[in-house]
């Protein structure tokens, strides 16, 4: 599942990218994700229970590339209600280039479209 969602979203993840991923769970595909992007690009990986959160960032923080990834600010774990998205701070307000949404969804949320910067995916 994780390869397909990359080979997906690889033509939308550029050096300087900023991509969303929902539902992160154990902080994997964030971690692929954030090599993917460069060094000039951005993943926030958004979980709606703190523990899962927690666990991502724990995870991240395993290797010495992921402390790295987690210390510049390349990599970030947050708490939030997925379905609508995440708007952070600074250049995270202007939208994101890719959104991954891993976790279970009944329906895609206006919100969550509103957030995804053109072309996007």
């Amino acid at each position: 599942m994780h390869a397909s969602a990359c080979e997906s979203l690889l033509p939308f993840l550029k050096t300087n990218s900023r991509v969303l991923d929902i539902g992160s769970g154990s902080g994997y595909l964030t971690a692929v994700l954030a090599e993917l992007v460069g060094d000039k690009g951005k993943v926030v990986g958004l979980e709606h229970i703190g523990a899962l959160r927690d666990m991502g960032e724990s995870n991240m923080g395993k290797s010495e590339r992921g402390k790295e990834l987690l210390r510049e600010g390349k990599v970030r774990f947050v708490v939030g209600d997925g379905r609508k998205g995440w708007r952070g701070e600074g250049e995270e307000k202007e939208g994101w280039d890719a959104i991954h949404v891993g976790a279970a969804a009944v329906e895609l949320h206006k919100e969550l479209i509103e957030q995804l910067r053109s072309p996007g995916r």
